[in-house]
């Protein structure tokens, strides 16, 4: 049998042709396909590289590789809680350039809050609590009590310096401490509260006999010296007796003596600690009011809204309840004459305390008029 190739003949060629230009087709959209994929990587790439130059840098380079990444970044970009936030603070220009006080804060750092007794302090420590809890963030860390004086200023500096070197990421740190100078690589951000010292000594007087709702007063009581006044003694007769707690110099300038530093001289001459304290404010991020307690959380979150965005909404949702937990179920004011004895006492601790509200108030007033916050 004969077959006629003729008309096979350019069919196959042309198949072949077909192939040919299917294949060369086939590889030019396999090549374009991969341009495309590498293009859109890039592209993408190029999209987050900015974003985490532009919009992310504080949490994304001291969070990077940690479960905190995304509430975190939730928390500084979408605004899921209250934002008091006023362009130009760090230029206000109210205080020296030789000061950090009301100068906001824009990197990550941790921030060591000295805890005067009776002053507050629990108070922002729970609400510092309630933060990390609402927003995954580090728990606030907690330094052993500092203010004895049994303890070498060398010896509490090494100490504090190997608490701020251990931790990881920026922290919330807080603590019956002393103002210390330390070396410049890992001197925190210093804030702190006071409350005038006449109505903190006697809170302080019934709070160390009849406790709170945080703190038990059996505990409280093993505290006591043995020339200390006893459980059932009020302020009058303490003062009367001349008890130690109501005669020792240290509780009557204690204000001074922890904002003073570790110079020998702040231990034994007022007027030196008066001095050193008020030039020592200058190292301070702000030093609030008790009276004045919201305000202070304003502008705490105004000058660190790294580490205190909320802290305003999240103290207003708490306060009363605080208020009553924190509350001394027993205090009696001592008479009159007491009174002025007390304050003659005082009058250091006094003069610092109208010194620091002064400047407050200042800083107040330039950071949170006609703002709404």
């Amino acid at each position: 049998m004969h077959y006629n190739y003729v008309g096979v003949l350019p069919s196959l060629r042309y198949s072949t042709h077909q192939r040919v230009m299917r294949n060369i087709y086939q590889s030019i959209n396999s090549w374009l396909f991969r341009r495309s994929i590498l293009w859109i990587t890039t592209l993408v790439l190029a999209v987050v590289l900015l974003l985490y130059n532009k919009q992310f840098p504080l949490y994304l380079q001291v969070r990077r590789g940690s479960s905190h990444n995304l509430n975190s970044i939730l928390r500084e970009n979408l605004h899921l809680h209250s934002v008091c936030s006023k362009p130009g603070i760090e230029n206000a220009g109210i205080f020296s350039n030789a000061t950090v006080y009301g100068k906001q804060v824009t990197a990550h750092r941790h921030l060591l809050f000295n805890s005067v007794p009776k002053s507050g302090s629990r108070t922002l420590v729970s609400v510092m609590w309630a933060l990390s809890a609402s927003y995954n963030t580090p728990e606030p860390y907690y330094i052993r009590y500092m203010l004895d004086a049994t303890r070498t200023t060398e010896n509490k500096t090494a100490t504090l310096i190997s608490h701020l070197v251990a931790l990881k990421y920026p922290t919330f740190i807080h603590g019956h401490v002393p103002y210390l100078e330390l070396p410049t690589e890992v001197t925190p951000v210093y804030a702190s509260i006071l409350r005038e010292p006449y109505s903190r000594y006697v809170s302080w007087y019934y709070f160390m006999r009849y406790g709170d709702g945080d703190m038990n007063e059996t505990g409280l009581l093993t505290r006591l010296g043995p020339d200390a006044a006893r459980p059932n003694e009020t302020l009058d007769d303490c003062l009367r007796l001349e008890r130690s707690d109501c005669l020792n110099w240290k509780y009557y300038r204690l204000n001074i003596m922890m904002f003073c530093g570790h110079d020998p001289r702040c231990n034994y001459d007022p007027d030196y600690a008066l001095a050193k304290a008020k030039k020592n404010v200058d190292n301070y991020l702000v030093i609030g009011v008790t009276e004045e307690f919201t305000d202070w959380v304003r502008v705490l979150e105004r000058l660190m809204p790294s580490m205190f965005r909320g802290a305003v909404e999240k103290y207003l949702e708490l306060e009363d309840e605080l208020r009553h937990i924190l509350h001394t179920p027993f205090k009696i004011e001592p008479s009159p004459e007491h009174q002025e004895t007390m304050k003659k006492r005082l009058r250091h601790d006094i003069e610092f305390y109208q010194y620091v509200k002064q400047r407050f108030h200042k800083l107040k007033k330039e950071i949170l008029s006609g703002t709404g916050c």
